[in-house]
């Protein structure tokens, strides 16, 4: 993982949060607040008052990443849940709605879901 300067952070900061703004803005959300500090577990979070908090890490991560990221946390200030019309929305407002890899996406859900029900005898939350 490529490690920024304490000033290239600050700038890539600054950038980053640029972009959340944009994409927000092209969606029709207004995010309360917007936070970047390292995460351990996910690279992203959205609180249900319009706080998003995403991973510093994030920072040097290609552009298509950051994108899927912004605007998957972007969505939940929508819809809370990953269920279909969510997934749909974050596919739309990314462009890839029946591209192969929004097609390979939703088998690895489904594939997912499979072996969650297998596992613990229900069907996920998503």
């Amino acid at each position: 993982m490529t490690r920024l300067s304490e000033l290239e952070e600050r700038v890539a900061a600054d950038v980053f949060k640029v972009e959340v703004r944009r994409w927000a803005q092209q969606i029709g959300v207004e995010p309360k607040e917007i936070h970047l500090r390292p995460m351990k577990r996910k690279w992203a979070s959205a609180s249900s008052a319009g706080r998003l908090t995403f991973d510093t890490d994030l920072l040097t991560e290609p552009s298509d990443r950051r994108a899927e990221i912004i605007v998957h946390e972007l969505v939940h200030l929508k819809i809370g849940n990953h269920g279909p019309l969510f997934r749909n929305l974050v596919r739309a407002h990314l462009g890839y709605v029946s591209s192969p890899q929004a097609i390979g996406r939703e088998l690895e859900d489904r594939r997912d879901a499979e072996k969650w029900t297998a596992l613990s005898g229900s069907a996920p939350d998503v």
